[in-house]
């Protein structure tokens, strides 16, 4: 618990890199309520923003199918094929591209 509170310290009397930003605008004479307010704005928009372009990618790589595999042997939710075959033709890809492209051999 002491290490977590001295984590926290830190943490919080670090700035960030958003903070920073509001700083260098001030010492470079920008405005600095419209630098301060594109932050904010950002910052904000961002919690809302990511999680939606976050599910939409993570359904194209393999480890959301993975973990879903897993979890349905585990856990016991419902199983599909699907996710087998989405990380099946990843593997797939993965092997051919190193059979193509991998050399122990330095190329010249």
């Amino acid at each position: 618990l002491a290490d977590l509170r001295i984590g926290l310290i830190l943490v919080a009397s670090v700035p960030c890199t958003l903070a920073s930003a509001v700083l260098w605008t001030r010492m470079a004479g920008g405005n600095e309520a419209t630098a301060l307010a594109t932050v904010l704005g950002t910052t904000v928009l961002s919690w809302l923003a990511t999680p939606a372009w976050l599910t939409w990618t993570a359904r194209i790589f393999p480890v959301k199918h993975f973990a879903d595999g897993v979890q349905a042997g585990f856990v016991g939710t419902a199983f599909h094929w699907n996710d087998v075959l989405i990380v099946a033709a990843w593997g797939a890809a993965g092997l051919l591209l190193a059979v193509r492209f991998f050399s122990w051999e330095p190329r010249t």
